[in-house]
């Protein structure tokens, strides 16, 4: 273990942490009770403040390049917000290429996290700063919960013991999301029994290492709640009366609520100019507007369109050539699945719209309060114990949005909407390519809606909430089958690895083996066997239940 104590070491004393994921340093699931035996500690509470701010600053990562490899290569993509507008010197073609390089990035994230929260956990007990060590367990078990659902199962225990040798034993979906549920309420107790006797001294450290919940402890006691009821509502198909149980506890213990700031990264106090986002689609030219979300956006009527992306910036050219839109003329967007080619022969998709600069100072979301509200809209529809209306909650989960994204003024208008406004997707470069718009709910809550169109509704108005948060939204979709897009060029799931349904779309990304003897081993032998199905695209998750597109897709 010296090697991965001078990593820790060293970003401690930098702020640095390495750029290429270190293979093994952290592959599976024990819960807090297994910390004891994790070799690597730290001697002071400073050291362990310090690693806990490095491991906030990748929760999300901060980094242009990692957030492109972490989100933007791919979950942006499948979630229906952005979409790749050249072929990336011809690694990626289209939408559902998988390369191995790109689809690197959450697992980098999850093994430099752990890097980091790991030696905290291992050391709290000695150095009686048992919050400290809660606070870590957190950020493990969030950053966990993400990349569960990008693979599906991981080894959860190894990596939260930085276990390095061959072999690693993957552990369950089901069993990561049971050891998460168990150590955040050993966190929140750990953080109530400190409250009725707080130090001073610990009080200002964690204060000062706090970079996304405002230096307090009841806040953090609210994210873990809130992950708690995230969580529970992604497994509310695989586990009913768990996740219900789970939910209504976490309301009981206490959630994000309207007098609470969101769980982020303020880009100020990171010290940089801009979101990682804003530089990657407007500085560079690697990301474009989705169709889904320019088109759901243009049938509600929501004002993102208009306040966070620009116009074409450019004069466009169709396929054969005939220009059909002056420059600044219209917001333009990408269908998934649309063939990309090198940048410098086929240019035109790099005209479409990208991030104005008005998006470029949002910070680096972590949880939104606006997603807090909409879980309880959903919780409260199924019945279950949240404190409320699904009315009452869905109004305050988009009245909370507008508020996060700077659009309160339009919040009371927006609402009050009866009607889809009439809008198809165009795509003015290939007429081929265009294609009806398929969400059908307006804004307005009615109670005497079914059921499934006010879960229609939440959904929906949930995933514009989330932008650019791709990892939740993409979870949403594959659980809900909400909100309702338009289904990929057709042909396009041929670019993946064979086994995508054009009813159902891509669904998991196969794991990243590189040229690793060892880790393809560990998954032949211990992840597929936990995965319940093929190393594929179209494996199902434990939580993942339905249908992502209609069957005008059946056809493909």
């Amino acid at each position: 273990m010296k090697y991965l104590n001078k990593i820790i070491l060293f970003s401690v004393i930098s702020g640095w942490v390495l750029t290429g994921c270190y293979d093994g340093v952290v592959d599976n699931l024990k819960s807090n009770s297994t910390m004891e035996h994790a070799t690597d500690s730290v001697s002071s509470i400073s050291t362990a403040a310090g690693l806990l701010i490095t491991a906030q600053e990748l929760l999300i990562d901060k980094r242009e390049h990692k957030y492109q490899y972490q989100f933007n290569l791919h979950m942006d993509n499948y979630c229906g917000y952005m979409c790749l507008p050249h072929n990336f010197q011809g690694r990626i073609k289209s939408t559902y290429v998988i390369n191995d390089d790109f689809a690197s990035g959450p697992k980098a994230n999850m093994t430099w996290v752990a890097q980091q929260v790991v030696p905290v956990m291992a050391s709290a007990k000695t150095l009686k700063a048992e919050p400290l060590g809660a606070i870590a367990n957190i950020l493990y078990s969030y950053e966990a919960h993400l990349y569960s659902g990008v693979h599906g199962p991981f080894p959860y225990n190894d990596y939260k013991v930085l276990k390095e040798e061959h072999p690693l034993t993957y552990n369950s979906v089901e069993d990561i999301y049971d050891s998460i549920f168990l150590d955040l309420q050993r966190d929140i107790d750990i953080l109530f029994e400190y409250k009725k006797n707080p130090d001073a001294e610990l009080d200002r450290t964690i204060s000062s290492m706090d970079k996304i919940a405002g230096g307090k402890v009841d806040n953090w006691i609210k994210f873990a709640n809130s992950l708690r009821l995230r969580m529970a509502m992604n497994m509310v198909k695989a586990a009913p009366d768990k996740a219900q149980r789970i939910a209504e506890e976490a309301i009981k213990s206490g959630v994000l609520e309207a007098s609470d700031n969101d769980i982020a990264l303020d880009v100020y106090k990171l010290y940089l100019d801009r979101h990682p986002l804003f530089k990657i689609s407007s500085n560079w030219v690697d990301s474009r507007l989705n169709a889904n979300l320019h088109n759901i956006l243009k049938r509600t009527g929501h004002p993102m369109l208009e306040e966070f992306f620009s116009k074409n910036s450019a004069d466009i050219y169709d396929i054969s050539g005939r220009k059909v839109l002056d420059t600044n003329s219209d917001y333009l967007s990408m269908r998934n699945g649309s063939l990309t080619e090198d940048p410098n022969t086929s240019p035109t998709y790099l005209s479409f719209s990208k991030l104005s600069t008005n998006f470029s100072q949002k910070p680096l979301e972590i949880f939104k309060v606006s997603e807090v509200y909409f879980l309880r809209a959903e919780g409260a529809l199924r019945g279950w114990a949240m404190g409320g209306t699904p009315e009452h909650f869905y109004n305050e989960g988009v009245r909370t949005s507008f508020k996060e994204f700077g659009f309160s003024d339009k919040y009371d208008q927006y609402i009050v909407s009866e009607s889809v406004i009439s809008a198809d997707y165009r795509d003015y470069y290939d007429l081929r390519n265009n294609a009806e718009g398929v969400m059908n709910v307006c804004n307005k809550w009615s109670n005497n809606d079914s059921k499934e169109v006010m879960l229609e509704k939440i959904i929906t108005q949930k995933w514009i909430a989330l932008f650019p948060m791709s990892a939740v939204a993409w979870a949403d979709m594959r659980r809900t089958g909400y909100p309702h897009m338009i289904a990929p060029v057709k042909g396009s799931f041929a670019d993946g690895d064979g086994s995508i349904d054009p009813l159902v779309g891509i669904l998991r990304i196969p794991y990243a083996v590189g040229g690793d003897s060892e880790n393809k081993a560990d998954i032949e032998t211990s992840a597929i066997p936990v995965l319940n199905g093929p190393d594929q695209q179209s494996t199902r998750l434990w939580w993942d239940t339905c249908l992502l597109y209609t069957s005008d897709a059946a056809d493909e």
